[in-house]
């Protein structure tokens, strides 16, 4: 039957797009000052955290131990290098949204010596030349734009993310170049559509391991809290808002300038 069919990558869009649909309306009724604790969904939110301990527990947990005793630790540092390169078109894109001009083609520059001298990014020479990595998407993007985080979401497997994030990462999805090149029907790369269908969920895959094995650690640190779920919510709120400001101290509201100057009374000069 064709709904076996489905592709992996397929399945997370479609997630994405129905649960951002449906924040997106929630958060269109909240004004912009919204504090980063804005929560209005937290009962269904924190049944899906519940839902996606268990599988934490019972699934990722035993499947990451195997994996980690398995794979020698440089060969998962080149897989995390691997999947940072593979985003790196993504990054530079957000970085010339964000008015970054400069800091796109050093990414490029990245892509370019990590994609060559690093086998395809496997390793990281870029970084040893002094081009450090950074990570930037669409959701950052939004937010360099004044966008508010809106609503906070518990996504199923996928875990925290909020209205912003969840249209960012949407967004960062169909901008891939791979996402075009896995999905193209009259594809000149690659010919085979098995072949396309299996590279796409060879990345999705990808992605998610690395980014497990990256994380997971932490993850169960902020299980021994009093309330996991809080300190896991706001540790990712004031993380999503660090990245906006690229580590940068938070904006403080400034009084016009120009305002203040024509609100001073204006001396009086002595004959």
């Amino acid at each position: 039957m064709q709904i076996y069919k489905i592709k992996v990558g397929q399945i997370i869009a479609i997630n994405w797009f129905v649960t951002t649909l449906a924040m997106l309306a929630i958060s269109s009724c909240a004004s912009s000052g919204v504090h980063t604790s804005y929560d209005p969904l937290e009962p269904l939110n924190r049944a899906t955290f519940k839902v996606n301990s268990i599988v934490n527990k019972n699934a990722v947990k035993p499947a990451l131990v195997v994996y980690r005793t398995i794979m020698p630790h440089p060969v998962r540092r080149g897989l995390i290098n691997l999947t940072g390169n593979l985003n790196t078109p993504v990054t530079a894109a957000n970085q010339l949204l964000q008015g970054h001009p400069k800091a796109m083609l050093k990414s490029l520059a990245r892509l370019v010596i990590n994609s060559t001298l690093g086998i395809g990014g496997l390793f990281d020479p870029a970084k040893r030349a002094g081009i450090t990595p950074v990570e930037e998407d669409f959701g950052q993007t939004l937010g360099v734009w004044g966008v508010s985080q809106g609503p906070y979401l518990m996504i199923p497997l996928l875990g925290p993310s909020s209205a912003r994030d969840a249209f960012g990462k949407a967004v960062d999805v169909i901008s891939d170049p791979l996402f075009w090149i896995f999905r193209g029907a009259n594809n000149e790369i690659i010919r085979s559509a098995n072949a396309r269908q299996t590279l796409s969920n060879a990345q999705t895959t990808l992605g998610f391991v690395t980014q497990t094995d990256a994380f997971f650690d932490e993850l169960q640190e902020l299980q021994k809290t009093v309330d996991p779920y809080v300190a896991l919510r706001e540790t990712w709120r004031q993380s999503r808002e660090n990245d906006v400001r690229n580590g940068g101290p938070p904006q403080q509201k400034q009084d016009d300038p120009l305002g203040d100057e024509l609100d001073k009374p204006i001396p009086l000069q002595k004959p």
